[in-house]
Parts: structure tokens; C-alpha cells; sequence
């Protein structure tokens, strides 16, 4: 899987999102059995790029559901006689783009470190 990094990236993109799904249902008890899975994953692989994807996919399903269910409570907030609060979801949402933003940085390391490897110096010119 290292020489084509990219495609790696993808594998673990959307492995983590499957994997990162049944954290926000079931919490705590899925969440090591999630982290343990990815990490099996990456000994199987050894390929930083599906690491990195495997992290900005749970991040990223983690942030998308709370997106959705803000805007599912601000629908039904918009309908008369209806109400809905989403209290203590900014923790929430900080730590899911706290993961997203560490998997890409993650990538960024990689795709330098590729670039490196190949004489480049990483840059986006060349």
C-alpha cells in the first residue's frame, strides 16, 4: 500500500467512517473496540496515509452527525409548537474536529514525507 499512498488514504477514509459510526450510538465500550480495530488495521497495513484516512474518517462521520442532528433540532425548533435544545454539544463538536484536523494534519506529514522521500521538497510548486 505505500507506493500508492493516496489510494491507502481512501481505504482508511472510509474504513474509519464505518468504524467511527457505531461510537456515536453506542460511546465508550465501541469507541476502544473502534480504536483497537484501526489500530489492528494499521499494523496489517503499516501505512501512515491509512492511518491518517482512518482518523479524518471518524472525525469527519463524527462531525457530520452532529451537523445533521443540529440541523434536524433547528427544523423542528422552525415548526410551530415544536421545541428541541442540543445542549452539551460543543464539547462534542470540538473534539470530533479536533480528530478530523489530526488526521489531516496527519496526511499533510505524509505527503511530505513522500516528497521528501522522492527528492521533492513537499511543496505544492514544483
Amino acid at each position: 500500500m505505500d507506493r500508492e499512498p493516496w489510494r491507502a488514504w481512501a481505504v482508511g477514509l472510509v474504513f474509519g467512517s464505518v468504524v467511527g459510526l457505531p461510537v456515536a450510538s453506542f460511546g465508550p465500550p465501541q469507541l476502544m473496540l473502534s480504536v483497537g480495530l484501526v489500530a489492528l488495521a494499521f499494523l496489517a497495513a503499516r501505512s501512515l496515509a491509512f492511518l491518517s484516512g482512518a482518523v479524518t474518517g471518524i472525525g469527519g462521520i463524527w462531525a457530520a452527525l452532529l451537523i445533521r442532528a443540529q440541523l434536524a433540532c433547528d427544523a423542528l425548533d422552525a415548526a410551530p409548537n415544536q421545541s428541541c435544545q442540543s445542549s452539551g454539544v460543543e464539547p462534542w463538536a470540538i473534539l470530533s474536529l479536533t480528530v478530523f484536523g489530526t488526521g489531516l494534519l496527519l496526511g499533510c506529514l505524509v505527503w511530505r514525507r513522500r516528497g521528501e522521500r522522492n527528492g521533492q521538497d513537499g511543496s505544492l510548486s514544483r
